[in-house]
């Protein structure tokens, strides 16, 4: 067992924190979509709650922006 738990994690709070971090790092949507080679109309999906990501673009995303997956989701 492991103390891990998915209950720590809120995607409810991942538009909000993403549109911080985004607006932290000085990147706009656009920006960041090109450097994490994502299309821009995800990234606006993800910032307007339209949608979340899979897990690979979490990471590509959280890479790019310098950030934890725990500063997105929690």
């Amino acid at each position: 067992m492991t103390d891990f738990e998915f209950s720590e994690y809120r995607i409810d709070l991942f538009p909000k924190n993403l549109k911080k971090a985004i607006k932290a790092k000085g990147y706009t949507q656009t920006r960041l979509a090109k450097k994490a080679k994502i299309p821009f109309e995800t990234i606006s999906a993800w910032v307007t709650g339209r949608s979340i990501p899979r897990i690979d673009s979490l990471v590509m995303v959280c890479n790019v922006l310098e950030i934890s997956i725990d500063d997105l989701l929690r």
